[in-house]
């Protein structure tokens, strides 16, 4: 059929890692965890080496189907993941590990809808299933959990694109992310055998992204993007959601340039609002570490100050016989702002102040083109 296109493929991916864990249990911590920069770790240490398999083989088929004025492009995708691990449980003395093998299904089927209701005016809506397996580094029997399944994510999203004159174009992307059975810390005083880690995070993600470009035209060109989100995350059962621990309300990114002849020059702008963080409130001197421990307030109730920087690049490109050499220098936050990007606090935690990132950075690079 001439209005219909269908594409059919097979993806494969097969990984395996060795790896050995040594200290502490909560240490590095884990999204959701309470916890202050360069907290030293507590006397609850182990240690633990194991491997894993993992192998996805996931066959897709996506079809283009143009019904009069729109295009629906349905897709569904069917994943098998072979999960293996050397060990089930904990290492006893020179008791044998035994270790576990499953397969996990997932079936994701995935839709898209395009119109034009007139020239220059796109609108589309899009929406499907996902589905990833638990990384290796949670799989240990000591500081994960060997038994740990797939997890789920559903995303929807809506937008328009406008083609405007003179080269630019106009886009609204609305999107909201449901996330269920994430890989979080258990929060059972003294979980259960092998199983420091459950699945019981849920989250959702959502918001709004406008991205203006004009493409090359008289030698300029740039673009402008602006995301205002929203990332949420609590375990199963929880009546309220908390702030994801990297959630950045509101993220802008302008760029722009001119090409004349060889040369090439650039500026962008980049602004973001700080992380979440959660405020120390008091403090308490534990007599068994001989240290002061923080008492926290609310689960990230403070943000870090808003990152801005602006960074410049210049580039030429010189012609050496066949090859081509090009030439960059790139100057980033050029105004040297200083930009926290992490609290510290005292050792009693009365004061507080923060890591900046780095001033201002000169690099120049070359690269050949053959």
């Amino acid at each position: 059929m001439r209005n219909v296109a269908v594409t059919a493929g097979v993806d494969a991916l097969a990984s395996r890692a060795s790896l050995l864990r040594q200290g502490s249990l909560t240490l590095p911590p884990r999204e959701g965890d309470l916890y202050v920069f360069g907290q030293p770790p507590g006397s609850d240490v182990n240690a633990d080496d194991w491997s894993t398999n993992i192998v996805d083989v996931g066959p897709f088929l996506v079809a283009e189907l143009r019904l009069g004025p729109f295009l629906v492009t349905p897709g569904l995708r069917a994943d098998l993941f072979l999960v293996k691990g050397s060990r089930s449980t904990p290492r006893v003395g020179q008791t044998p590990g035994i270790g576990s093998s499953r397969l996990l299904p997932a079936l994701d089927p995935r839709l898209s809808v395009s119109v034009s209701p007139v020239e220059h005016v796109t609108i589309s809506a899009s929406g499907g299933l996902y589905h990833q397996p638990p990384s290796a580094e949670d799989l240990g029997p000591v500081f994960g959990a060997p038994t740990l399944v797939l997890s789920r994510a559903a995303h929807a999203s809506a937008g328009a694109s406008v083609r405007l004159p003179a080269g630019f174009d106009v886009e609204v992307t609305g999107f909201f992310v449901s996330l269920d059975d994430l890989v979080v810390r258990s929060r059972l005083p003294t979980p259960h055998l092998a199983a420091a880690l459950t699945q019981d995070g849920e989250g959702e993600s959502f918001g709004v992204q406008v991205l203006a470009r004009r493409q090359l035209r008289n030698g300029f060109y740039g673009w402008i993007a602006y995301t205002a989100s929203r990332s949420e995350r609590r375990y199963a059962g929880d009546t309220s959601f908390r702030l994801f621990d990297h959630d950045q309300s509101h993220v802008l990114t302008a760029t722009a340039g001119y090409e004349w002849r060889e040369w090439n020059f650039g500026v962008r702008f980049r602004h973001a609002t700080g992380v979440p963080r959660t405020p120390v409130v008091d403090s308490f001197h534990d007599t068994t570490a001989g240290r002061f421990q923080p008492i926290f307030g609310t689960q990230n109730g403070t943000r870090l100050p808003s990152f801005q920087a602006l960074d410049l690049r210049v580039q030429k490109a010189i012609s050496v016989r066949r090859a081509s050499v090009v030439l960059s220098l790139d100057v980033t936050n050029v105004t040297n702002q200083d930009n926290p990007e992490e609290i510290i606090y005292n050792y009693d935690f009365s004061r507080k102040s923060f890591i900046s990132g780095l001033p201002v950075l000169a690099i120049l690079g070359a690269r050949v083109e053959l």
